[in-house]
């Protein structure tokens, strides 16, 4: 999923590890976030998924 492009914060509501990534691909390795937990984001950081 892409993320907004003025989004500064993510925050992981889910159960699963959500992984951020530095491009709108999901090619370049980036950041997990575990659940319970937020991070700040690069505004147009790129896209994120869920580990399923």
């Amino acid at each position: 999923m892409k993320l907004p492009i003025d989004a500064h914060v993510l925050i992981n509501q889910t159960d699963k590890d959500v992984l951020i990534y530095g491009d709108p691909f999901c090619l370049t390795p980036g950041l997990t976030v575990a659940p319970g937990f937020g991070s700040h984001v690069a505004p147009g950081s790129g896209s994120f998924s869920v580990v399923r």
